[in-house]
């Protein structure tokens, strides 16, 4: 489920890398090489984005899997039970 949801952000990181490799490429010197770099860096976040949407899918630790949300308790048990 969390790779779903990392694949919105992961594509927005990477779209904005691509402008600024783009425009990076348009430049001379220091902003050129400064473009560079940050358009790798920007790679490298969505990256980790999608290893973590990944890593929190399959270990279970999903925050919206918890055992106290009702959605879940119904969808494992059948009913939804009493809150107090």
């Amino acid at each position: 489920m969390a790779i779903m949801f990392s694949m919105m952000p992961a594509t927005m990181f990477v779209v904005i890398g691509f402008f600024i490799l783009f425009t990076a490429t348009k430049g001379q010197g220091f902003i050129s090489r400064f473009g560079q770099i940050l358009a790798i860096w920007i790679f490298i976040i969505a990256i980790s984005i999608i290893i973590h949407g990944t890593y929190i899918t399959f270990t279970g630790k999903c925050p919206m899997m918890g055992e106290k949300c009702p959605m879940i308790q119904w969808m494992k048990y059948g009913e939804i039970p009493a809150q107090n």
